[in-house]
């Protein structure tokens, strides 16, 4: 029966007209989320690529994800449900402008039996949009179709927004063709709803270079530019450690800042008469 979510093998399938019965690992679907790791960095992005692959015998019509459709402004959705070690869901930050692009034509494409397409066409930057501090995560990307009118494909640029004014607006007049189209394409769009296995990740804490360690960086700066370590000093200045040497002495020192998140080597150079 169309629009029936069947469970199967931590996958949600929809069992479509004619597709036969769901079997454990099948189904018309398979929507994969995927990370370029398992942990990171709080200061790290984290991005996630979303692909389809089409498992019937036949080709079908899907819709990319949208402006909006991570936040159920739009259909498709396609939301993100992190939680934590907890249970408890990770919330999304509230959008600056929740105005989103008119819904194109060019949004739609065929995917062929036993194709893969990605719905995003960058991987999504989840850490942009989420605050995730230090701890265990999990993941599960959530794409749905089952809108029950046209208007929810628009967002703010449905007729529940513009009705009263689309008569009289060019705007909407210059439109007309492609919302004809796009009429067209979403007759061949199934209803559906699928989701992803769960993925899991961790978030730890930002790395930060101790004093013993900075001083350690410096030294081995010294050995290799042939520069005299004696009387180390370094001093914290939050985000890197400036490191010098001859401390409380003019002239001949040398001077190394290392940032504290990476270790980097920022500048190093002789200073004083």
């Amino acid at each position: 029966m169309k629009g029936m979510v069947v469970f199967c093998s931590f996958l949600v399938m929809i069992t479509l007209m004619g597709s036969g019965e769901c079997r454990e690992g099948s189904g018309p679907l398979v929507l994969t989320a995927r990370l370029d790791k398992e942990a990171y960095r709080a200061s790290e992005p984290i991005s996630v690529s979303v692909e389809v692959k089409n498992m019937t015998g036949k080709a079908l019509w899907l819709v990319k994800a949208q402006d909006g459709s991570e936040r159920k402004i739009r259909y498709p959705y396609c939301l993100f449900e992190v939680k934590n070690a907890g249970g408890q869901e990770m919330k999304m930050r509230s959008p600056v402008d929740k105005t989103v692009a008119p819904l194109e034509p060019e949004a739609f494409f065929e995917i062929k039996p036993g194709a893969t397409e990605k719905l995003f066409e960058k991987p999504y930057p989840l850490s942009g949009h989420m605050i995730l501090g230090p701890g265990s995560y999990s993941l599960v990307v959530r794409y749905s179709t089952e809108a029950q009118k046209e208007s929810q494909w628009y967002g703010l640029y449905s007729d529940d927004y513009w009705d009263g004014e689309r008569r009289g607006n060019e705007f909407w007049k210059k439109r007309e063709g492609a919302m004809k189209r796009n009429r067209d394409l979403l007759a061949k769009v199934p209803s559906l709803t699928v989701a992803s296995k769960e993925v899991r990740f961790t978030v730890t804490a930002p790395k930060t270079t101790s004093r013993e360690e900075a001083l350690a960086i410096a030294e081995g700066v010294c050995r290799e530019k042939g520069w005299k370590w004696v009387k180390p000093h370094a001093n914290d200045n939050q985000l890197w450690w400036d490191v010098t040497t001859g401390f409380g002495s003019l002239g001949n020192n040398a001077f190394i800042r290392i940032e504290k998140s990476t270790g980097k080597v920022l500048d190093h150079h002789m200073t004083g008469p």
